[in-house]
């Protein structure tokens, strides 16, 4: 899932010193939450992978994701984590049942709601979790789910959207 230019911004900010930690932030532009994991998948199951997750997301409403704290993930990450919920659980759920056919190895647990923002190799997560930071409010708007292409380039990952679906079901959260 996207995240908001304002989100974005701000959890770039939070980290934009990872370097000075021997570590190395996500790229503003590549900070997401990750419902589902596929991994590698043919361009030609896309049509029918995109079939499925409108037939699956099509009951879903929109809900709010409460942002919980910046925290580190085995001292080799550090990630801004959000608040678990029924709605975040029925998304995961809606997401595996379409995409766990597609996947080369599908997830064993469910996605913990949370957007890597920076990685490190010796250490150094748990310093970085302590920055000051100000969310741009307390919770995140989810509206929709991207089904993202990730293409590995030379200076890192290169996202790209193959298609947006909008969460506009009555299934309230």
């Amino acid at each position: 899932m996207d995240l908001p230019p304002d989100w974005k911004s701000a959890l770039s900010a939070a980290v934009a010193d990872a370097a000075g930690h021997g570590g190395k932030a996500t790229a503003r532009e590549n900070l997401h939450l990750t419902v589902f994991f596929i991994g590698e998948a043919e361009q030609r199951v896309v049509p029918d992978l995109i079939r499925e997750l409108a037939a699956s997301l099509s009951p879903l409403a929109p809900f709010r994701l409460s942002f919980s704290r910046l925290h580190p993930q085995a001292d080799r990450m550090i990630w801004a984590a959000f608040t678990d919920s029924p709605a975040w659980r029925r998304l995961c759920g809606a997401v595996r049942l379409a995409a766990a056919p597609f996947a080369a190895k599908p997830e064993p647990r469910e996605q913990t709601a949370h957007v890597t923002l920076a990685r490190f190799k010796h250490g150094g997560a748990r310093l970085m979790s302590l920055c000051p930071f100000t969310p741009p409010g307390r919770s995140l708007a989810v509206t929709a789910v991207d089904l993202m292409r990730s293409e590995l380039a030379a200076r890192g990952p290169v996202y790209s959207r193959e298609h947006r679906f909008e969460l506009t079901g009555e299934h309230a959260a």
